[in-house]
């Protein structure tokens, strides 16, 4: 495959995700006066009037800007000054005066309360968790806050949460807490001990130093994306890196944890997301997943010090929660990490969509074993006397392939009682039942009876694996169409969309230069193959028939100047067909010189990749699906050929509509 198409599927699969999340509560305390306050997430799906508005007593709120830039203040940092760039404002009843409309994140905010400093309230915010990010700007002040864990009732203090970051507590450093009631030498106030002093995770707090940097805790945890594990409908792998910025061992346990069911108004959460951890297996050279869900599933990893390890997610598409669930549907939950020391409780978003399998898929069978002994189903007639089955007859050919004898079930009468039988086994095939039971009721003269089908017979396996391009489209409505060819570029059609058609006309001419052909060379030629039953499932069986005509110009034993593979008598015309044979289903005892050929192709999708596929299980199910693989021919030999193999498919593309 070209690289420019590889970047022109990629692109396909950029899709802009609704605005949905996951969610966390956290309960802040508020004195009478200015307080702070310090959000790890976003709280934006709600205005500042809806979230204070069972609480009377905030009066204020404001959202410090950090800027990169060295910044002028008015006064102080510690005294906001409103209509400043460094200031957003919330002022209730006044919407002509503020300026901040959400609560934003992360971030730092002052809040105004009524009443003296005495007066205490507690305000709980729902908001959707962020991964921590920190920068420090030189020359200025920095209103900041950290993801500190609290042990019992206890937060870690400030020395030991900085001392890898001793710039922020060198002797020339200031730093400041809000204590409530009015600004003024006694709030906020400085911070003089910081061997004591604790660092709540829920404020924030002023930083004096001459220092940049981003730090934010002893540890970072940086995911792959910067919104955290966010799989959205196709993502497949995400990595987390943990770097331990200290000089001793550090134990880190990840965990996962359930998100808080989705406020009102926002995307409904169907359940956690089937998170796995993938790890690489040196033995047999593969990666393996383990879930990551619920408590029991916690796991720890150790980082020596000043160093750092690289943690592997995927997502089990295939988990029954997600299969289970309506396309569309949204998984959300929270992946939470904290340390040995007793430092940081970090927790990163997760989330994922039940993807539709709508859209293009490319990929290849790969036969493994060709047979020509195809096994055949035995079929029976019964015979009733007086309301009871006296006898069964083998009809048909009698079946062929078995190794044991089959179960044989006879339909049950309206008001009675059911006959029951067995088969008899001769050299592979059903020769004769006996009559166990005859039953009784029965009104007709001869009931239905199923035999189950032989066991696949084996056949001869393939030296080496070949593949068959396989082109598979599925329309919105689900509508499986196996294709030979077909085009992905910008259509001719107004309004010119990107589109996929199975004819170049259907393409701007202008712009041709930039579509993609792609081929399947096994199958005939401008083919739409939608003929047979089932639908691409996971897990899910598809068959799809493949009839190629005695006169097709691609069929093999077609020969247009060869005379004796022509299709044409000593004159040279065309051999017509008797009364009743169809093109498709000609054979050489009817005349003809090429017989049809049909291929029916089946595909059987499985929950989890079959021995042997590269695709990792986080994959599967969403940007790659498939499983076993079967085809019978006839036409080809005097006895029905069966190949079998496994099959994947990698999506190209989310478009659902084929244009014909």
């Amino acid at each position: 495959m070209k690289p420019r198409f590889l970047y022109f599927v990629f692109c396909l699969l950029l899709v802009t995700a609704p605005a949905r999340a996951q969610w966390q509560s956290a309960t802040y305390s508020l004195k009478g006066g200015w307080n702070s306050l310090f959000l790890h997430g976003d709280a934006g799906q709600a205005s500042l009037e809806d979230h204070f508005a069972g609480h009377p007593e905030v009066l204020e709120v404001w959202r410090w800007n950090p800027n990169p830039n060295q910044v002028q203040f008015t006064t102080s940092p510690l005294i906001p000054s409103a209509g400043t760039a460094e200031w957003s404002t919330w002022i209730r009843g006044n919407p002509a005066a503020s300026t901040l409309s959400n609560l934003n994140g992360p971030g730092a905010y002052l809040v105004k309360c009524s009443g003296a400093a005495s007066s205490l309230s507690t305000v709980q915010l729902q908001f959707h968790p962020l991964p921590p990010v920190s920068s420090w700007v030189r020359n200025g002040a920095n209103f900041l806050g950290f993801p500190t864990v609290k042990n019992g009732s206890a937060y870690p203090v400030f020395r030991d949460y900085f001392s890898t970051f001793p710039a922020a507590l060198a002797t020339n450093s200031k730093i400041y807490k809000y204590v409530g009631g009015d600004l003024g030498p006694a709030n906020p106030l400085q911070v003089f001990s910081t061997a004591t002093e604790p660092l709540d995770r829920n404020q924030a707090y002023w930083f004096e130093s001459e220092v940049v940097g981003n730090f934010y805790g002893p540890l970072e945890i940086t995911p792959s994306l910067p919104g955290g594990l966010i799989f959205g409908r196709t993502g497949s792998v995400i990595t987390v890196r943990a770097r331990n910025r200290t000089d001793a061992v550090v134990t880190l346990t990840v965990a996962p944890v359930a998100s808080e069911p989705a406020p009102a108004g926002q995307t409904g959460i169907s359940g956690p997301v089937p998170l796995t951890r993938r790890t690489y297996d040196t033995a047999s050279l593969s990666w393996t997943e383990t879930p990551v869900q619920g408590e029991e599933h916690a796991f720890t990893t150790v980082i020596g010090p000043q160093g750092s390890v690289e943690l592997s997610f995927g997502i089990n598409r295939a988990d029954p929660a997600m299969t289970g669930a309506a396309v569309g549907a949204y998984f959300a939950s929270l992946l939470r990490f904290t340390d040995s020391g007793g430092m940081m409780d970090v927790y990163l978003p997760a989330n994922a969509l039940r993807s539709s399998l709508a859209g293009l898929w490319l990929g290849d069978v790969s036969v493994t074993n060709v047979s020509s002994r195809v096994s055949n189903p035995a079929q029976a007639v019964a015979a009733v006397v007086g309301g009871q089955v006296t006898s069964l007859t083998v009809s048909g050919t009698g079946g062929f392939g078995y190794t044991d004898p089959p179960a044989v079930t006879i339909a049950p009468p309206a008001d009675g009682s059911p006959a029951t039988a067995t088969a008899i086994i001769t050299k592979g095939s059903v020769t004769g039942f006996s009559i166990i039971s005859p039953g009784s009721g029965y009104a007709i003269a001869s009931p239905k009876v199923l035999i189950a089908p032989p066991p696949p017979l084996p056949g001869t396996g393939v030296k080496e694996p070949f593949p068959l391009r396989t082109i598979l489209h599925v329309s919105d409505e689900g509508t499986a169409s196996l294709l030979s060819q077909v085009f992905v570029g910008t259509l001719a059609v107004a309004p010119n969309p990107l589109g996929i058609c199975t004819r170049e006309e259907l393409l701007k001419p202008d712009v041709k230069s930039g579509a993609q052909r792609l081929v399947a060379a096994n199958l005939p030629l401008d083919q739409i193959i939608t003929a047979g039953s089932g639908a691409v499932a996971v897990p899910g069986i598809l068959t799809r028939t493949v009839t190629m005509p005695y006169n097709d110009p691609v069929n093999p034993f077609l020969h247009q100047y060869h005379p004796d593979h022509d299709n044409r008598n000593a004159r040279f015309q065309p051999i017509a067909l008797p009364e009743g044979v169809t093109a498709a289903t000609a054979t050489m005892s009817d005349g003809v010189e090429a017989p049809a050929i049909t291929r029916v192709c089946t595909f059987t999708f499985t929950a989890a990749p079959p021995a042997g596929g590269s695709a990792a299980l986080s994959a599967w199910g969403s940007s790659v699906i498939g499983g076993t693989y079967s085809e019978t021919i006839t036409g080809v030999h005097k006895l029905p050929l069966q190949v079998d193999g496994t099959f994947e498919l990698r999506r190209a593309s989310e478009i659902g509509l084929l244009s014909q």
